[in-house]
């Protein structure tokens, strides 16, 4: 009996085959061992109160039991009073701990609260997130899909990110609006019809990650190439609901900003000034001067607005100083000034090395301990647990800021190199890379302006620059796989051309045979 083989069916790229399930559940597993371990297993891991707790806190009239601990350890339990209650800063942030008082004053005691809730809290929406992000790449290339799954679960279920859910600072919540934010992107550039639905979730996610902290407001005019790149597809939300929704957005981030407290900008202001710009300058009595400050105003050069005799604290004599130094003004000056902002930057990537929190006042660093006080541990000790990734960063720019900002330059390149090597989907890639590579600025600028609290600023920073490496490693992957693809349905289409070709041979030849024996 004769038979031919079958030639091999070419490989589809078109259509993969989705993500095991198994797979799927394993990561979240692994996730969620890593969350309980930190969080809610002892020792339980936290971010020392810096003095910042109150500002998310007082919305809740949450305060300490007693002294409040700052800097050394982490401090989970606190006391809820009428005396703590107010804040001057408005932040979408209330969302999650609101919502984590619910489950606290039917468990607790009245007038308690435990931290542990708003970590719990924080740790649904981080899981939610991670389901998402692995529902959204489920059916996207094989091997790629698996590898950056895994490698995001590993960067962000480390210490360096995990401990900031126990605690009260407005930046956890940010960060996780920020990761809902790309993954609803993230759903609207791959969808081949997109659903109005997806498109207004895409907008909430943004607009409660540009109210979470003024630092962050200007975060959601960085995804407006994805609210607008249609890419030739059909079924896209009608122009009409594009509009509605980015001026939602610009609405809502513009009255946000507006209605932020002037004492706290004057603060910050003046700490910027004060405490890193004036004292790089080499003159800093004419500097007084230009800024249209009295005289008076040179012995505070060196000190922020919580050193003692500064008056800032005082709301009167802060909003007569904003009255006077005005963003746009030392905006202004440090342009014309480019010996004391090149010496600032070199401070800022200094700090963003680090990569965990660093808080430098004087000669004295402040790294904000993870510990409580009864774990037995020294103050400001910061955990190492699943942190191998950070330890590889640190290991090539810890205290190198020149090679922190090649890193920098190297990833936002290598992003665009990648999304224009995608042989399929060349724009909206480069849609979701712009998007991805304008948040860094965006995040770094505010940080620039600061001065105490440099480096806890930073950590969003830091945060979008490993998002930038899962983005960076998933192009670079799929742009590899679908090319072999190609090339190995090339090859296969190339090679059945002659083999068809032999086979009539043989069929004619047999023919003539044939017809000669007749």
């Amino acid at each position: 009996m004769h038979t031919t083989a079958k030639a091999p069916e070419p490989v589809s790229y078109a259509e993969p085959s989705t993500t095991p399930s198994g797979y799927r559940w394993g990561l979240l597993a692994a996730a969620s061992l890593a969350i309980a371990i930190q969080l809610f297993v002892h020792p339980i891991l936290g971010v020392a109160d810096n003095g910042d707790y109150e500002k998310l806190s007082r919305h809740a009239c949450i305060g300490p039991e007693s002294l409040a601990t700052y800097f050394d350890y982490f401090e989970p339990r606190f006391t809820v009073r009428k005396a703590y209650c107010g804040s001057i800063i408005n932040s979408s942030a209330t969302i999650p701990l609101f919502l984590s008082l619910i489950p606290a004053r039917l468990l607790l005691t009245e007038g308690r609260y435990d931290l542990r809730f708003l970590g719990a809290t924080y740790a649904v929406m981080f899981l939610g997130a991670i389901w998402l992000f692995l529902g959204v790449i489920a059916r996207a290339t094989p091997i790629a899909r698996e590898v950056v799954a895994g490698v995001f679960v590993l960067i962000f279920c480390s210490a360096v990110y995990l401990p900031l859910f126990n605690s009260f600072y407005m930046d956890a919540a940010a960060f996780l609006y920020l990761l809902w934010a790309g993954l609803f992107g993230i759903c609207v550039l791959t969808a081949t019809r997109v659903k109005w639905p997806q498109y207004i979730a895409l907008g909430a996610a943004v607009l409660l990650l540009a109210t979470s902290k003024l630092q962050y407001a200007t975060l959601a005019f960085c995804f407006l190439p994805i609210f607008w790149f249609r890419a030739g597809r059909a079924a896209f939300p009608r122009l009409w609901i594009r509009i509605s929704v980015t001026g939602a957005i610009f609405i809502g981030t513009i009255f946000y900003v507006r209605s932020a407290s002037p004492w706290y900008q004057a603060i910050n202001l003046y700490d910027g000034l004060f405490f890193k710009f004036l004292p790089a300058s080499s003159n800093p009595a004419a500097e007084i001067r230009e800024l249209g400050l009295d005289p008076q105003f040179i012995q505070y050069i060196g000190q922020h607005s919580y050193s003692s005799g500064t008056h800032m604290q005082e709301e009167g004599f802060a909003l007569a100083f904003a009255r006077i130094v005005t963003i746009p003004k030392v905006a202004w000056w440090i342009l014309t000034h480019p010996p004391v902002a090149f010496q600032a930057l070199v401070h800022d990537l200094d700090e963003g090395s680090l990569e965990r929190v660093r808080m430098k006042i004087g000669s004295t660093e402040y790294r904000l301990g993870n510990y409580e006080r009864a774990a037995g541990y020294p103050p400001n000790t910061q955990s190492g647990f699943l942190t191998l990734w950070s330890k590889c960063k640190l290991a090539l720019h810890k205290d190198r800021p020149w090679i922190f900002l090649g890193y920098i330059l190297v990833i936002v390149a290598g992003l665009f190199a990648a999304a224009l090597y995608q042989p399929t989907e060349r724009g909206r890639a480069l849609a979701g890379v712009i998007s991805l590579s304008a948040m860094l600025p965006a995040a770094f600028i505010p940080a620039f302006f600061d001065a105490v609290d440099t480096g806890r600023h930073l950590l969003m920073f830091n945060a979008l620059l490993d998002l930038c490496v899962c983005a960076l490693l998933w192009l670079v992957l799929r742009g590899y796989i679908v090319r072999r693809r190609r090339s190995m349905e090339r090859e296969q289409s190339a090679d059945t051309v002659p083999q068809a070709a032999s086979g009539f041979s043989k069929l004619l030849f047999q023919r003539f045979r044939l017809i000669l024996q007749l």
